[in-house]
């Protein structure tokens, strides 16, 4: 179960000329999140891994299971690892201070919401450019449609295309015109014309991330902010009982990253922000011995982070303390090769 997003379009698929909300994005191609262009929009309006992860959850099936906040975080620290390598400012970066270390306030614009001109992460063995897909095959997967603000030019080409399967339309590259044919379907704007639907506050990410921060696990989510983090972007476990969080927010899941070495090429432009590591706290503390009578209890008691269903606890010392001592010799006569040829070499994940 480690891509939780297999049935979703390819991270590599282009992005068209136009609109898209953050919803959208999360509803029809969230593997879209992994541009570098994207993490820089919607972390620049305040979005963290947690609330893109609840989103996701919000409007996708997620057959293999809920996507978590850690996995979130994963995703997208893999493109911005290839990104460090030619903008190596971003060698720390995270989502909780993409905003006070790598925003540059003077070239953003929080009411945009085009997609325009953006870059895929071009991720994978071979990071080629995807094929263009139909565009209503963006609806595969997806479990609840935008409504409302969460919806614009995306929502409304993709139910076109599901209601007229007849006409071959892809997706990116008849985007742009199918919209500017599209009859308005929101209320507001029946006395637009055909086109691209005006954009409002509400379809801005700001206002999208407020909506879903009010939700009850958002508001858990809320207090995770500051949470120290471990080598691999885990959050760290809590200090109290009182501050344990949901699992949508400490669950660890293995998401599909790739290791390779290909970086999307720098965009023009890109100021050089200064480099500002986060510090990293660690906390050491000893262990109580156990007393006798508390060592039958420990099994019971225990709280493994093993993921095999068979744990039995910690295995007890066998009543018998006499050495057992073998028969055969103790020295060793010959010395033995390994035979290279016969070890297999590690799978690529």
């Amino acid at each position: 179960n480690y891509d939780k997003l297999e049935d979703a379009p390819s991270a590599n698929l282009d992005f068209p000329a136009g609109n898209i909300t953050l919803a959208e994005m999360t509803a029809f191609h969230p593997g879209g999140l992994k541009s570098w262009d994207s993490i820089d929009r919607f972390c620049g309006n305040g979005a963290t891994q947690a609330v893109l992860g609840i989103m996701i959850n919000n409007f996708r099936v997620m057959p293999k299971g809920q996507i978590s906040s850690n996995s979130v975080y994963r995703m997208l620290k893999g493109p911005i690892e290839k990104r460090a390598k030619v903008q190596p400012q971003y060698k720390n970066w995270t989502t909780g201070i993409h905003l006070q270390q790598f925003h540059d306030a003077a070239l953003f614009d929080p009411t945009s919401v085009s997609v325009t001109g953006f870059r895929t992460p071009m991720e994978g063995k071979k990071p080629n450019m995807a094929n263009p897909i139909p565009i209503k095959d963006l609806a595969i997967g997806v479990k609840v449609f935008p409504t409302g603000d969460d919806a614009l030019d995306l929502t409304r080409a993709v139910q076109y295309c599901v209601a007229n399967p007849e006409e071959k339309l892809l997706y990116p590259t008849d985007f742009e015109k199918l919209v500017s044919q599209l009859p308005q379907t929101d209320p507001r704007f029946a006395q637009h014309p055909p086109g691209p639907a005006p954009v409002q506050p509400g379809h801005q990410d700001a206002a999208t991330i407020a909506r879903y921060l009010t939700t009850r696990k958002a508001a858990e989510v809320r207090n995770a902010i500051g949470r120290k983090r471990d080598s691999r972007g885990r959050l760290t476990k809590v200090e109290s009982d009182d501050d344990e969080m949901d699992d949508v927010v400490t669950e660890s899941d293995h998401d599909d990253l790739d290791d390779d070495d290909s970086a999307m090429p720098p965009g023009k432009n890109l100021n050089q922000r200064s480099k500002l590591a986060p510090h990293i706290h660690s906390k050491s503390s000893s262990v109580p011995a156990t007393s006798r009578s508390r060592k039958g209890l420990l099994a019971e008691e225990f709280d493994s982070n093993s993921d095999d269903d068979e744990f039995q606890g910690p295995k007890k010392k066998n009543a018998d303390s006499r050495v057992r001592r073998s028969v055969r010799p103790t020295k060793v006569s010959k010395g033995y090769q390994l035979d290279m040829d016969t070890i297999d070499e590690d799978e690529e994940e």
